[in-house]
């Protein structure tokens, strides 16, 4: 187990102290190349072949999720084996409904999803339709997310929690 909070290492640290953990906590953790530049968080978790739980609070100012962060992720073998992927803070960056696909294809993993107070509108009403989507489906062979922003419907929220914890 590792778990780092409010800081900033190098990559290479990173990969030193987390090489063998099989849990990980990072809450508002930047790690940085030698060049400077914010590590995705693909990258890290490509460095971490036997992590089983991913726990992330992204940092606002200085994001490990990119553009490409999702599509990255699926391409990452161990990526599917992982049992529990939560992440707080999450920018409108992240491409959600690539992510709910894999959800829905993946079965055994159990997601959260959390995301910052300063998303679109535009992007509430894609997290919308996938709750909708969720809710209305009677037979989940899916493990539920739980999926939370600043604006959601409190029943709905209440309900894909109550779903959620059924997993």
């Amino acid at each position: 187990m590792l778990y780092l909070s409010d800081q900033t290492i190098s990559y290479n640290d990173f990969v030193f102290v987390s090489s063998n953990v099989e849990t990980i906590g990072l809450s508002r953790v930047v790690v940085k190349n030698e060049d400077v530049t914010i590590v995705p968080l693909e990258k890290l978790v490509k460095a971490l072949p036997k992590i089983n739980d991913v726990h992330l609070t992204d940092d606002r100012l200085s994001s490990s999720i990119t553009l490409n962060t999702v599509k990255e992720l699926l391409t990452i073998p161990h990526f599917s084996k992982i049992s529990k992927i939560s992440l707080h803070e999450i920018p409108e960056t992240f491409d959600v409904e690539t992510y709910f696909a894999f959800i829905k294809k993946i079965k055994q993993i159990k997601f959260g999803l959390l995301f910052q107070l300063s998303i679109s509108d535009a992007y509430k009403t894609r997290l919308e339709a996938i709750f909708d989507e969720i809710l209305q489906t009677e037979n989940h062979d899916y493990k539920v997310p739980f999926i939370h922003f600043w604006g959601c419907d409190q029943k709905k929220c209440r309900i894909l929690g109550s779903l959620s914890d059924k997993d």
